[in-house]
């Protein structure tokens, strides 16, 4: 049963080679999984040896929850300008609302934001593009609300205005750690793409950990964290020989999408290609610090549509064979890349970094 605590206990699996054939799926409050150690030799290996075809049904483990998020009936921010960095902001009625509950802030978006920013030109869609990520209020005065973290993207009347509506999301999966070990997928050919694509995947999930673990041969990423998850560190990690065609939607090692509040720290590549990522309009804080990447076939960096609120601290980059982008740290407009990847993030900063080179551009407004 569920302690008081938070958790029910760990499964602890000792040294020694495990077949699985099949997703692990780990869906329950307050279950660890714990390894004798990530080394090939005297740890825990888990051979993962899944045929099926390439994508998420190739998860070796996925920590998720159930159903989308609730919100409740939305609340106008009042302010012309709230600008980057701002940790309070005036609202149109504050009754709704109590100190300590998380909140969706969301900047709206009209035709004139995505013109101006020169996307029309890719085929954004405003509707496609409200900019929203959740904070928690810490205090109330009057008709003005603190937050705990910064906003990260500018709230104006031009572009649309934001609103704020209560969150909550009781299907989400908490307190759930994936911790020492080794994972290796098995594949039939160097090209194979019919086989294990991500290590881990965590979503609709809070309070997560995955930590001293490695994977190997697998396609994708050692760890996908995506859709609505919150609090979220991975350390210790490292992605190996990912086993793929080497062309886009492959090896992207470590990476996060459509979620916040996410750490990874000292993680590790080799052949990876966008090691250390995010995805679409994914808000921050995120951080990736302290991590390195070997023989990349490409850069690291926001990769499309918009990311923001991220720091790339003390990373670096080393270039394997492959694109021009090799070996880069880019934060930058992508332009046709993909399907129109345009703005790839804004609002990000690169620091004490050490790459083959760098872009770090930023939009309009950004």
């Amino acid at each position: 049963p569920l302690g008081v605590d938070g958790f029910r206990g760990a499964v602890q699996l000792m040294a020694g080679e495990y077949e699985v054939s099949e997703q692990l799926n780990i869906n329950d409050d307050g279950v660890v999984l714990r390894g004798a150690g990530s080394q090939a030799v005297d740890g825990t290996r888990i051979i993962f040896t899944s045929t099926a075809p390439a994508g998420e049904t190739a998860t070796l483990i996925r920590i998720g929850g159930a159903g989308s998020p609730s919100l409740s009936s939305p609340t106008a921010i009042t302010n012309g300008f709230v600008g980057v960095g701002a940790t309070s902001f005036t609202v149109a009625d504050v009754s709704p609302y109590g100190v300590g509950d998380m909140i969706r802030i969301s900047r709206n978006t009209n035709d004139r934001w995505i013109t101006d920013l020169g996307m029309d030109a890719y085929g954004w869609a405003a509707d496609s593009y409200p900019l929203s990520y959740e904070r928690f209020i810490t205090g109330i005065s009057g008709n003005v609300i603190h937050i705990d973290a910064p906003i990260i993207q500018t709230i104006e009347d031009k572009y649309g205005g934001g609103q704020i509506a209560r969150y909550s999301h009781p299907g989400q999966v908490r307190n759930i750690g994936i911790e020492a070990l080794r994972f290796e997928s098995t594949y039939a050919g160097d090209t194979d793409e019919d086989h294990g694509w991500n290590a881990v995947m965590i979503s609709d999930a809070r309070d997560i950990w995955v930590r001293q673990v490695t994977a190997q041969h697998f396609a994708y990423s050692c760890v996908f964290v995506n859709a609505d998850s919150h609090f979220v560190t991975v350390e210790d990690s490292a992605q190996l020989d990912p086993v793929s065609e080497i062309t886009g939607g492959r090896r992207y090692s470590f990476v996060a999408d459509d979620s916040s509040y996410l750490l990874f720290q000292r993680n590790y590549t080799r052949r990876g290609r966008h090691d250390f990522v995010t995805h679409s309009r994914t808000p921050g804080p995120h951080v990736f610090v302290d991590s390195r990447a070997d023989q990349s076939y490409s850069d690291t960096g926001p990769h499309h549509r918009y990311a923001f609120g991220g720091l790339y601290d003390n990373i670096m980059n080393r270039a394997g064979s492959g694109s021009p982008s090799a070996g880069r740290i880019n934060v930058q407009n992508r332009r046709t890349s993909g399907t129109g990847h345009g703005w790839a993030g804004a609002q990000i900063m690169v620091w004490n970094s050490d790459a083959l080179g760098a872009t770090v551009d930023a939009p309009l407004g950004a």
